[in-house]
């Protein structure tokens, strides 16, 4: 059976405590979050008031997927990593 979503969602909230950012100092974790926080509602204000034509999301959208597609599939099909690639510790395409 297909477990819903909000399962997906449970256990990312039980993931947040794991983060590295929650062992800074406490004033650096909240200059962190005031600062993200800040950005989001720009984000969300800007979001709700600016007037965005379906005609220019579309044009982003076709900008956007050349460059994702080339790079996945670059990697899935160009790169094979080699015995003497690994044993070097690795390498990138």
């Amino acid at each position: 059976m297909h477990p819903g979503p909000g399962l997906r969602v449970r256990e990312w909230l039980r993931a947040v405590p794991g983060w590295p950012v929650w062992q800074h100092p406490r004033w650096l974790v909240a200059y962190i979050l005031t600062v993200t926080g800040g950005y989001l509602v720009a984000i969300g204000v800007t979001g709700v008031l600016a007037p965005v034509p379906v005609h220019d999301l579309a044009l982003f959208g076709g900008l956007l997927l050349p460059p994702w597609s080339s790079m996945r599939w670059g990697m899935a099909l160009a790169w094979r990593p080699s015995r003497p690639c690994v044993a070097r510790g690795g390498c990138w395409p």
